[in-house]
């Protein structure tokens, strides 16, 4: 599956920024583990837009830099009402002491 396939806006939100930046990217390639985006990436395969977490892989060939005025893009916690895991209701009094 591409990324238009799997989360539309998160593709067309990276769009939009390369083309506030001046340039329409030339996608070559589409997955969707970030470990395999920096593994194409360290091959050289070309450029990618990445969480700040995966700076923790530490991949030799890879630089990392921060974009300037990078869009936000929100994140969500979704469960099911059926979920009877005892440590939800934990869970989710740590996200909500969060917000």
């Amino acid at each position: 599956m591409t990324l238009e396939e799997v989360a539309p806006t998160l593709r067309a939100t990276i769009l939009a920024h390369c083309r506030l930046g001046g340039f329409e990217p030339n996608i070559r390639f589409e997955v969707q583990l970030q470990q395999t985006v920096l593994s194409l990436v360290d091959e050289g395969a070309g450029v990618a837009l990445v969480p700040t977490s995966m700076r923790k892989a530490q991949l030799a060939g890879v630089v990392f830099r921060r974009l300037v005025d990078a869009p936000l893009i929100d994140q969500v916690l979704v469960w099911s009402t059926a979920n009877r895991n005892p440590c939800l209701a934990r869970f989710l009094d740590l996200t909500q002491s969060r917000t």
